[in-house]
């Protein structure tokens, strides 16, 4: 059993390879056995913005994506996020996947502060 493994679960949509994650069967669209249906990579993408601002402050107002061509089943993944502008009220994190040159999405996820309650 390798370190990746002893995280593996059948059900999951990815499992850990170190920093890196790698698509279970279970991320496939119906489209192509090849590519991967949008859902798991988006969410990916979702949660690297989502951990950049502290939730008790910051809730989601926005989360735009674009997939530019298929995300392969077969090409681990790395999600990643930056926090890009930030005022009082808004936080704007775009996320990438770092280990590809041509991206093949991108994610827009926009944050606004939570407001104190009376």
């Amino acid at each position: 059993m390798t370190h990746s493994d002893a995280f593996y679960h059948p059900d999951a949509f990815y499992h850990p390879d170190g920093d890196l994650l790698v698509a279970t069967p279970l991320t496939r669209g119906p489209w192509h056995i090849d590519h991967q249906h949008g859902g798991p990579p988006a969410a990916l993408l979702a949660r690297a913005i989502e951990v950049l601002a502290p939730p008790a402050l910051w809730h989601p107002a926005r989360f735009t994506l674009d997939f530019l061509r298929p995300v392969p089943v077969t090409r681990p993944l790395r999600a990643v996020a930056e926090l890009t502008r930030r005022n009082r009220g808004l936080m704007v994190m775009p996320a990438h996947d770092p280990l590809v040159a041509a991206r093949l999405r991108r994610a827009l996820g926009d944050r606004t502060r939570t407001r104190a309650r009376a």
